[in-house]
């Protein structure tokens, strides 16, 4: 290929933002609809609410991370 240096560079990194996207998702929405499920007086709208906020939950990690990631790139290229 003839593509770019810097190309490599961002897209392995977008690669490294997407896969700690999913294992946040998997990591925190899965364990957190199953606590949902099995506490007493559960109700299917809390429940059904744990996915959805385990992902947001997730995206503000990934978003952090993203920064991390971007001002390390931004040291290094100093």
């Amino acid at each position: 290929m003839q593509a770019p240096e810097e190309a490599l560079d961002l897209t392995v990194q977008y690669i490294r933002i997407c896969g700690a996207g999913m294992v946040f998702v998997i990591a925190y929405s899965l364990p957190m609809s199953y606590f949902m499920s099995i506490r007493p007086g559960a109700t299917l709208t809390e429940i059904g609410l744990a996915a959805p906020a385990a992902t947001v939950f997730g995206i503000l990690l990934c978003t952090a991370y993203y920064i991390k990631m971007n001002r390390k790139l931004e040291r290094q290229a100093a």
